[in-house]
């Protein structure tokens, strides 16, 4: 069943900043389903066990986590391109190429821009790119011979899906943010090896405790990592098995149900084992090695080919373009009403008949505030006025004791100044007067000192102690 309208991928858009969000919600839950298990806990020792905020670490933890996947995701979808050509060995095509101009042809179909085409030696296809505009198609060489133009049409619809739906950057910001944590658990893993080390160049009994702390980190980091990740894991891999029954319905849409089924079989006898490269980017393949399951990234081959016998995701995208050229009606019907001219003559209207209120509004206005001017007038009135002291009993109550006030202060900071001084200012010694018949240098002589009197031996004479006293000696 072919789609009765021709398919425009702006329909089919998703915004790839949905998934970090849906993620980070997944991972704020089964955070809290861990911390809500946790004991009460102790602020200090002297207070009773409180519960342990569980919500709203799990809110704080899970915003921090969302915008480190966020920045992870966009990382990593920026530069897939780039390394899925190194890493799987891409040739790309001239746009003269037939493999090109087919590509382009079926693009054209989905209104989209041009992406460029490349080859790789797998028996695989893919897309990537960041958007549609920087998007590239890769067709595995062995599909080129084994499939006919009707399943190699389907082939490339599929993967013009998965570019129209913007699911590479979907699922790349999903693997970006599975990758973030990976990266922190063996952060925590190689913080405990490095403690592990250092308390072994300490002492043989801390290399013990060490190793037991080593054990127990890592075990729980492995625990953390299965129990609080899980939850964004696990809706990765839904995310991704339902966008490839999308793409098959974009494919088939554009060529046949039949073909697309064909298509799907041929590609799953041709494969084989996947490769580990296949494997670790499976997310981004024509099929996978294990699929079905709730782990598996790509559903089962007959899960897709019932899908495509019943058309449900086919008229699924059918009634999402509806829906949108519904939306884009209101809009336009909308933008209609606003149009300058009909809103300058509805305002004229809406003026028009406010203006009789606006003018009562304002007499009333008016009115009252005439009312209320006449009675405050009227207050004053009949208030007595109290009467106001004459020039001559302001110049005796208030000008003449400022006055006499000031002058006080004046004098009173004057003598206080003058004995500071004095006290501060030193005794000059007198001169000497020159009528007298001591010169001033026998002034100036130093008295002679007052011999001591000595006895015996040359010692200084010490007089008798009287009688009856004690001596200081010990």
């Amino acid at each position: 069943m072919t789609s009765s309208q021709p398919l425009d991928y702006r329909k089919l858009w998703l915004p790839a900043w949905t998934i970090p969000l849906q993620l980070t919600a997944a991972f704020a839950a089964s955070l809290y389903a861990v911390l809500s298990s946790m004991p009460p806990v102790k602020p200090c020792f002297y207070c009773t066990p409180q519960p342990f905020p569980a919500l709203s670490t799990a809110l704080q933890v899970a915003l921090v986590v969302g915008l480190a996947g966020l920045f992870f995701g966009s990382v990593r979808n920026g530069a897939m391109k780039g390394k899925a050509a190194r890493m799987f060995g891409v040739i790309y095509l001239s746009p003269s190429d037939p493999l090109t101009k087919r590509v382009h042809d079926l693009a054209r179909k989905l209104q989209m821009p041009l992406p460029t085409v490349g080859t790789v030696s797998i028996a695989n296809a893919f897309a990537v790119g960041s958007s549609p505009h920087d998007a590239a198609v890769i067709i595995g060489q062995p599909l080129l011979g084994r499939l006919t133009e009707k399943e190699l049409d389907a082939v490339i619809g599929h993967e013009l899906g998965h570019i129209a739906t913007g699911d590479m950057s979907r699922m790349q910001m999903a693997a970006g943010f599975q990758s973030m944590f990976d990266w922190v658990f063996k952060i925590i893993g190689f913080g405990l090896m490095i403690a592990l080390y250092f308390a072994a160049s300490v002492s043989d009994k801390r290399a013990r405790d060490a190793e037991g702390g080593l054990v127990i980190g890592l075990g729980l980091a492995a625990l953390g990592r299965l129990t609080v990740g899980i939850a964004s894991e696990l809706l990765t891999r839904r995310l991704s098995r339902s966008r490839e029954f999308y793409a098959d319905a974009i494919g088939a849409s554009l060529t046949s149900p039949d073909a697309m089924q064909n298509a799907l079989r041929k590609v799953e006898g041709l494969g084989g084992e996947m490769s580990p490269r296949e494997k670790e980017y499976r997310t981004l393949m024509f099929r996978a090695s294990w699929a079905g399951g709730l782990w598996a990234t790509h559903p089962s081959l007959e899960q897709r080919i019932v899908a495509l016998q019943r058309g449900t995701y086919t008229r699924a995208i059918e009634k999402a373009g509806e829906r949108i050229d519904e939306a884009a009606a209101l809009v336009g019907k909308v933008a209609a009403g606003l149009e300058p001219g009909k809103l300058a003559a509805r305002g004229r209207t809406a003026l028009d008949a406010a203006e009789p209120h606006l003018s009562a509004l304002s007499q009333g206005i008016s009115s009252g505030a005439q009312a209320a001017s006449s009675g405050l007038r009227g207050v004053l009135e009949a208030l007595p006025r109290p009467r106001l002291p004459s020039l001559q009993a302001l110049r005796v109550f208030v000008l003449y004791p400022v006055l006499f006030v000031g002058v006080a202060a004046s004098v009173g900071a004057l003598s206080v100044w003058m004995s500071a001084a004095s006290v501060v200012t030193p005794a000059v010694a007198p001169v000497p007067s020159w009528s007298t018949t001591t010169t001033v240098k026998e002034s100036l002589k130093p008295e002679p000192a007052t011999p001591v009197a000595r006895s015996g031996k040359g010692s200084p004479h010490v007089p008798p102690r009287p009688p009856g006293a004690k001596s200081n000696n010990l």
